[in-house]
């Protein structure tokens, strides 16, 4: 009887140590791809700015007075429903 028990236990605890590892590898994807995803938004955000330097859009500015880099803000966001 003592033996089952400690079989038991034994297995349970093999259980739960894969339930754990588990959850852990779970836990690292979502954190690598929410460093992609932010890495990727961070060189959209790159791309627009570079987009937006290269137009008239600052010249657009000047004509009114207004110092763009200063008053124009960009964001930008991703649809995760898209992925």
């Amino acid at each position: 009887m003592e033996s089952q028990k400690l079989e038991s236990i034994v297995i349970d605890l093999q259980r739960l140590q894969q339930l754990q590892d588990d959850k852990s590898q779970k836990l690292k994807s979502i954190i690598i791809v929410s460093q992609r995803l932010q890495q990727l938004q961070n060189n959209i955000n790159k791309e627009i700015i570079e987009l937006l330097n290269s137009s008239n859009v600052s010249k657009r500015f000047d004509k009114s007075s207004i110092s763009g880099q200063k008053s124009l803000k960009v964001e930008c966001s991703l649809n995760l429903i898209q992925f």
